[in-house]
């Protein structure tokens, strides 16, 4: 039985976790389910503004039905395990090191003018 952490970010860039559940399945309607009972706990006027997820497809479904006026992002760390599976063995070793290189300046770009430029 899937377990499903939510977890909120301070203005101070620390994570706490705001709630737990355990799903049947990983379906929409379980996850509809898990996200409105969180809804129902943050109460009518605070939403998450940005939601991060590992791309579930049924769990993005399920946050854009919960939530559909905050923003849906990726998970960094997800992006990279399946840039590792499918993109590394394409690369020879130095080009792979270039490749590192250049993805990580440009995820860790501080704003947006310097991500578009890099």
């Amino acid at each position: 039985m899937p377990l499903v952490q939510m977890i909120g970010v301070t203005s101070t860039n620390t994570s706490f976790s705001i709630g737990f559940a355990i799903l049947k399945k990983e379906k929409v309607q379980n996850y509809v389910w898990a996200l409105n009972q969180l809804k129902l706990r943050l109460g009518h006027e605070v939403y998450p503004t940005v939601i991060v997820t590992d791309r579930d497809l049924a769990l993005m479904n399920a946050c854009t039905n919960v939530f559909p006026n905050s923003n849906k992002l990726l998970c960094r760390w997800h992006i990279w395990q399946n840039i590792l599976k499918n993109c590394r063995p394409c690369f020879s070793l130095q080009g792979w090191n270039t490749f590192n290189h250049i993805w990580n300046v440009l995820v860790k770009s501080p704003t947006v003018d310097i991500y578009l430029h890099n």
